[in-house]
């Protein structure tokens, strides 16, 4: 996949919005403010596939039995056939059938650029993101799904950024699907949301107005016990190709031994340009204010 900020976008919004439950065919319906987003998406799509999408405008009543409060609503639809674009889009994950509890991120987003990282936030916020600016003058940035693995793709997606979010406990809705939030509000996270360029007019002059700190948080862990066992196990080394950094459970994760007895700690490494310190760091520039993440 030749990844970039627009392909990231469009998956970012399917991932949100879309519904997969056609043949050669992928449905994206939104509110009537929404419209102009249907636009940017379909002039980034129509660049693949050379034809314009269908967009049809019509009015949902709402019944009042689910969790959404009785009324109607101006719908705005949008609807792409083309089987290029269906087997391109099943082949990153989101086959025809695919619904919003089972979703996840698109295969190979976590090591895809930069770029294309801040594209896929751009569109899932734009698709499924609130922003709203507290009394404070603080603005805080939430998205919710019924896919768990979705919300916790997206953590991590964060933290490869270098930036740390809060998954809440999920809000029980009987007899409907259990709904997962993942809070934005942490200094480093609206940066990056900023950077992003938020998939919807509204949230992104939201975004964009945010006064944000320059403060940053160092913290530190005290270990308060180690439990000895003499029994003898095997133990195992996890690494990833390139230079090793990987996330698990919401840590950075990386070894320095594996460049060599010399770089034998973290302090030790050097980075290109001479400068010693660890390098998931010097890899990854925007982790070197996020000690957190380590």
């Amino acid at each position: 996949t030749d990844w970039s900020w627009e392909v990231g976008a469009v998956f970012g919004y399917f991932a949100g919005d879309a519904h997969f439950g056609d043949r050669n065919g992928i449905r994206v319906g939104v509110s009537h403010e929404k419209r102009p987003d249907l636009v940017t998406l379909d002039s980034i799509i129509q660049k693949w596939t050379g034809k314009p999408a269908g967009i049809y405008e019509y009015q949902f009543k709402r019944d009042g039995s689910g969790p959404v409060t009785a009324g109607v609503s101006n719908v705005v639809l949008a609807v792409w056939k083309d089987e290029g674009l269906s087997q391109f889009v099943a082949a990153m994950g989101y086959p025809v059938g695919t619904k919003s509890p089972v979703r996840s991120l698109p295969f190979g987003l976590l090591q895809a650029p930069r770029e294309a990282k801040l594209g896929f936030l751009a569109g899932y916020v734009g698709a499924d993101g609130s922003v709203s600016l507290r009394k404070s003058g603080r603005t805080t940035t939430r998205v919710d799904g019924t896919s768990e693995a979705l919300i916790r793709g997206v953590q991590d997606l964060f933290l490869s950024l270098g930036a740390r979010t809060t998954i809440g406990a999920p809000a029980l809705r009987p007899p409907y699907r259990p709904l997962f939030s993942l809070s934005i509000t942490s200094t480093r996270a609206m940066e990056i949301l900023k950077e992003a360029r938020v998939m919807n007019d509204k949230k992104r002059a939201l975004v964009d107005s945010a006064c944000l700190s320059s403060f940053r948080r160092h913290r530190d862990a005290k270990v308060v016990g180690l439990d000895f066992s003499p029994e003898l196990v095997p133990v195992y080394d996890l690494e990833v190709e390139g230079e090793h950094e990987f996330t698990a459970g919401g840590l950075i994760i990386h070894n320095c031994q594996v460049y060599g007895a010399e770089e034998a700690s973290c302090t030790a490494s050097k980075a290109p340009d001479g400068k010693r310190g660890c390098r998931a760091c010097w890899v990854h520039p925007e982790l070197r204010i996020n000690y957190s993440a380590h």
